[in-house]
């Protein structure tokens, strides 16, 4: 059986954010092996006459901050594409789901916020409710393991989360289960490197649609994400009012 693994990463989950993002990329590992060599050849020459990069981080790079210091907006927008056509070149795929705060903390309250969990609770269901959906359409129905960037704080309540939808796939019957969860850093897993790409690529899409600039199935404004969306591969979604209590 081909190991699949999804890795994922959040976006705008500190508490002055309008918006909040869970996203990442899925694949098996032959697909992980060819894009983990790809990204570190790409970091170790990012640009003509830069130093490599040691550890990619997507807002220190768009910020021009720590070591794309220096950096002007032209090479950032060049690397930023060479990085996009390495998703495309390893045929994986990716979901990013965004929901805005304010509705959420609105319309989810009492019983419901206890069922439903706060904005990232919803983000982090809905990432497993779509890896398993992808799995089981178009990776041949085999088990998935998960890898989330460690974040302590919220390390206890995703793993409950995950044991909870686990719970309700343990029947052998189900031929695509999770496997396992596990937190890495993404200064040293790759993968999360590339999840942390999507998921801030996410997020400015989901402000975009809150300001009211984007709707939710409109072209993305940026253009790699409007890259990695187009071929139906990658699924960029916002919420556009959260679900009402009781539903």
């Amino acid at each position: 059986m081909t190991l699949l693994t999804a890795y994922f990463d959040d976006s705008g989950t500190h508490d002055a954010s309008d918006v909040v993002v869970w996203a990442g990329l899925f694949g098996n590992q032959y697909q992980w092996d060819y894009f983990s060599e790809l990204w570190k050849t790409k970091l170790a020459e990012p640009s003509p006459g830069k130093p490599a990069v040691t550890h990619f981080h997507m807002t220190e790079c768009q910020r021009a901050g720590g070591e794309f210091r220096g950096w002007s907006r032209a090479e950032i927008d060049v690397f930023i594409e060479g990085l996009t056509d390495l998703f495309v070149r390893t045929a994986l795929w990716g979901y990013g789901g965004a929901v805005p705060r304010k509705d959420w903390n609105e319309l989810i309250k009492g019983d419901a916020l206890a069922l439903h969990g706060d904005a990232e609770g919803r983000c982090i269901r809905n990432v497993y409710v779509r890896s398993l959906d992808w799995a089981e359409k178009r990776a041949g129905g085999s088990s998935i393991s998960y890898v989330f960037d460690e974040r302590p704080q919220r390390i206890a309540e995703n793993s409950l989360l995950y044991e909870i939808f686990r719970s309700l796939h343990e029947d052998k019957s189900i031929e695509v289960r999770p496997e396992s969860l596990k937190f890495d850093r993404a200064v040293t897993c790759l993968p999360l490197q590339a999840a942390d790409f999507f998921a801030w690529e996410t997020y400015q899409h989901a402000k975009n649609v809150v300001k009211g600039e984007k709707k939710p199935f409109q072209e993305p404004k940026r253009k790699s994400l409007a890259k990695l969306t187009k071929g139906g591969r990658f699924t960029s979604l916002t919420a556009s009012t959260a679900p009402r209590a009781g539903r």
